[in-house]
């Protein structure tokens, strides 16, 4: 009975100093998969296929006056990306932010990838803020890698959802 106790702890503890028991709360995974939706670029079809639902449907006038619609179809793809992490009010922000699909974007215009290489996550006093920073590569079109930091703050509600972000460096 002692070695069968004994043989089960040990294996345990094995278990946890090899790191097969995790490390990150729901909270913080949730918040670097939340970053990485927000940081990383693999393609830019999505942006690109908006680009034109936005043209075929003349919302461009709309497009040009910043006013942009949860309902808009060509945005739906983009918000199902944060849905799961967070608020509907974080949703609004990201919308007035521009931070819907900025890096989209921004991969579209230089014909680059973004991969998030890593996130460092910071909780403050409060236990409901995170600082973070995002290290991520640009990866060009001529095959030249550049390393890039952005850093920012995500406020957490009691269910652990986001509440606020703000991008506070940009990559650069």
């Amino acid at each position: 009975m002692k070695k069968t106790l004994l043989g089960i702890g040990l294996c345990f503890l094995i278990l946890t100093i090899s790191g097969c028991v995790s490390k990150d709360s729901d909270v913080e995974k949730n918040v670097k998969e939340f970053l990485t939706a927000i940081y990383q670029v693999k393609n830019t079809d999505t942006y690109t296929e908006m680009m034109k639902k936005i043209t075929e449907d003349s919302q461009a006038e709309k497009m040009g006056t910043g006013v942009i619609q949860k309902s808009d179809e060509p945005y739906k793809p983009f918000l199902a990306r944060y849905e799961n992490y967070c608020t509907e009010e974080t949703l609004d922000l990201l919308i007035q932010n521009g931070y819907l699909y900025q890096y989209e974007q921004l991969a579209a215009e230089e014909e680059c990838q973004f991969m998030v290489k890593d996130i460092t996550l910071k909780l403050d006093d409060t236990q409901k803020q995170y600082h973070y920073t995002v290290q991520v590569e640009k990866r060009l079109k001529d095959n030249i890698i550049q390393i890039l930091t952005s850093e920012g703050t995500v406020k957490i509600n009691e269910e652990g959802y986001i509440s606020w972000f703000k991008i506070n460096k940009r990559l650069g």
